[in-house]
């Protein structure tokens, strides 16, 4: 096997059958930011869950009317954050088309090849031997058996620095200025300048004994990218280092480069804007041979890249079940309380039930007075006088008696008797118990 790198040129995009979608993501500031969608419902407070799960059958507008509002935990769970054209942030902010009709734009995005829980752009090994395939004439049309495939060996090119953007491919004209048939498509792109590493080898597998020699695949992918590539082959190969051959790889390299006999050229191409510059093809990269020092390097990076990013999807997972666990242990105690409050308040109405009439209607006029530190004495006094306990009378008199008692407010002698308030009080009470004695 030997050791390679491929440097992209202009943007790759390599079909997944994955995408983004605005269940998944915010964009915000010209930047997707990319979230779980189960991690966001359960970073919700039980409020807003039920407000969610109201507006869930409402639309996708709807919803990301929600995500607007809570666009700060977005942020905070995203274990992914791509910068993203304005086309497609304008597109994202618009609900209504001119004429009030609902914009009825999914707003999904194409991902380009990832690995998975990483979120790291890859080139995958079947794609590229695919291109090398084709290149040395030995795809399955050509050929009556796999057995030369088989014999052919190549893993997926990896990267710890590449990065990856949100941007709008459209078709145009390759001979015209004027722009090609189809609807626009938003996509997720590798940017140009980024470099991934992979090994390639021609070893005998099956039956075939044929071999290729690393120099014959190089210069088959670039013969082969001369044959089809026409005026954008001769652009690129101007922008080659020393030692790097060049080839089209990856989704919107167009027909010209999936096929070799009876094809009818391709008049249109799609293309990308590429952060201020327009209509940029798609797939142009170079590949070099490179050493095992250099391949290793790259991928420790690439490997220390990998469980960095793994590990920040962790935290986000432990922070979120730490952030639950005390939510839980929150409603546990909240739980507690009320059946604590509820156990209480059973026993106080048990008690209030078992009092006598007059208890229980001494009990309802201190608890409603609005003077909570006024003595029982005070308040059955002035209840007396209001003609309000008629039907407790003497039991109202007889209790005031004791409270005055015990609080040192019965007296019934006084050296200074017309201005002592307490003796004047006994004597008043003495007068109305005399009542209840007749």
């Amino acid at each position: 096997m030997g050791y390679f790198r491929i440097r992209t040129l202009t943007p790759v995009h390599i079909g997944m059958g994955d995408d983004f979608v605005p269940t998944q993501y915010v964009i915000d500031g010209g930047k997707l930011y990319l979230f779980d969608e189960f991690t966001f419902y359960r970073s919700l407070s039980e409020t807003e869950r039920k407000a969610f799960a109201n507006i869930a059958g409402e639309g996708i507008y709807a919803l990301k009317r929600f995500y607007r509002n809570r666009l700060d935990l977005a942020r905070e769970i995203a274990y992914q954050v791509l910068p993203v054209d304005g086309e497609i942030s304008k597109r994202y902010e618009t609900q209504f088309n001119r004429d009030g009709s609902l914009n009825n734009n999914r707003l999904e995005i194409q991902r380009t090849a990832t690995i998975e829980g990483a979120s790291l752009p890859y080139l995958p090994g079947s794609s590229l031997k695919g291109v090398i395939d084709t290149s040395l004439a030995i795809y399955p049309q050509e050929i009556r058996d796999n057995a030369v495939r088989q014999n052919l060996q190549v893993s997926d090119f990896v990267s710890a620095e590449a990065q990856t953007w949100c941007g709008k491919a459209y078709r145009i004209h390759k001979f015209k200025d004027k722009p090609g048939k189809g609807i626009p498509i938003m996509v997720e792109a590798i940017e140009p300048s980024s470099i991934f590493v992979g090994e390639i080898g021609s070893v005998k597998k099956g039956e075939s004994d044929r071999i290729f020699s690393m120099e014959e695949i190089l210069e088959a992918l670039d013969t082969y990218a001369k044959h089809s590539g026409g005026h954008e082959y001769r652009k690129y190969r101007s922008e080659l280092e020393a030692g790097e051959y060049l080839f089209r790889m990856g989704r919107f390299s167009g027909i010209d480069f999936t096929c070799v006999s009876r094809c009818k050229p391709a008049v249109t191409h799609t293309v990308i804007d590429d952060h201020g510059k327009k209509g940029q093809p798609f797939g142009w990269v170079a590949i070099s041979m490179i050493d095992a020092e250099t391949y290793w390097t790259h991928l420790r990076r690439y490997e220390e890249k990998l469980e960095e990013r793994l590990a920040k999807r962790s935290a986000i997972v432990q922070r979120l079940e730490s952030a639950e666990k005390k939510r839980k242990e929150e409603e546990h105690r909240k739980i507690e309380q009320q059946q604590e409050e509820e156990r209480k308040k059973a026993e106080e109405e048990a008690r209030i039930a078992a009092m006598s009439p007059f208890d229980r209607k001494l009990h309802e006029l201190v608890t409603t007075h609005p003077n909570k530190n006024e003595t029982v004495d005070i308040i059955l006094f002035s209840t007396l006088k209001r003609g309000e306990l008629d039907e407790f009378r003497c039991q109202a008199l007889r209790r005031i008696k004791k409270e005055m008692q015990e609080h040192g407010k019965w007296i019934e002698k006084s050296k200074k008797p017309e201005k002592d308030k307490k003796y004047k009080r006994t004597m008043e009470m003495i007068k109305m118990l005399e009542e209840c004695e007749g």
